[in-house]
């Protein structure tokens, strides 16, 4: 009877957590709670393109089935959305979106009942890409004589230090000759010289920087008569002077 009346005691005792005594009252010696937590799993810090959505997965960990989470932007000036997303009491996803290139962050709120805690992921935007152009100061038609050299000046805008400029004819006949000299990398000349009287035809300038790439013409023709000059110091004696003018048209 005594054995039996022990193994009860003893299965009592393993069923109830231990007490302690607190000014005369036994209390239960419960294990603490675990801290409240959350981790992003794409990490605390991002980068954006504009108009990019990004997507960042969660964890809860220290949570209930009563726990919630809450996202907003530090900053409420519309250039970023945010949308919060639970799968489950300890697991979803925060779905980010730059509207407009500024930086912020996002403040992330977990609740659980008389607990909270707050984290942040900062969010950032890549500055925004100028697009790719070159532009000619004298135009993009010339009129040449034949020999005569002339200098084209151009700028680009939206390029890097590691922008390319090249110039050849359209058609490569050896009529014309066509020399590109950058002074920086934004501007520079292109120099165009008719070396015979050939048909008209068109400088192909091509602009790239790595990551973009242009293409811009210039028209060039030949003016509508290129011979030879003469002084005739008294009037009726050109034939005297010379008794044949060529003439290429």
């Amino acid at each position: 009877m005594k054995k039996l009346f022990l193994l009860t005691a003893l299965f009592v005792a393993a069923a109830f957590p231990s007490c302690s005594k607190h000014d005369g009252v036994e209390t239960p010696d419960w294990p603490e709670p675990q801290p409240l937590a959350i981790a992003f799993a794409e990490g605390n810090s991002l980068e954006f393109d504009v108009n990019e959505a990004k997507i960042v997965h969660y964890t809860i960990t220290g949570g209930s089935d009563n726990t919630v989470v809450k996202a907003e932007m530090k900053n409420p000036d519309d250039a970023y959305a945010v949308e919060t997303t639970p799968t489950s009491a300890t697991e979803g996803t925060i779905t980010i979106m730059v509207k407009t290139p500024t930086d912020n962050c996002v403040l992330v709120t977990v609740s659980d009942g008389d607990r909270s805690i707050t984290a942040e992921i900062t969010v950032s935007t890549n500055p925004i890409t100028e697009e790719l152009a070159i532009t000619f100061a004298e135009g993009n038609s010339l009129q040449l004589n034949l020999n005569e050299p002339k200098t084209i000046n151009y700028i680009i805008t939206g390029g890097s230090d590691k922008t390319v400029v090249t110039a050849e004819m359209q058609t490569l006949d050896g009529a014309y000759m066509v020399e590109t000299t950058p002074t920086s990398a934004t501007e520079g000349t292109i120099t165009i010289t008719a070396k015979t009287l050939s048909t008209d035809n068109c400088v192909l300038i091509t602009v790239s920087d790595g990551s973009q790439t242009v293409t811009a013409k210039i028209a060039v023709t030949l003016s509508a008569f290129d011979g030879k000059t003469v002084v005739v110091g008294t009037p009726g004696t050109l034939s005297d002077c010379c008794p044949v003018i060529e003439s290429q048209n």
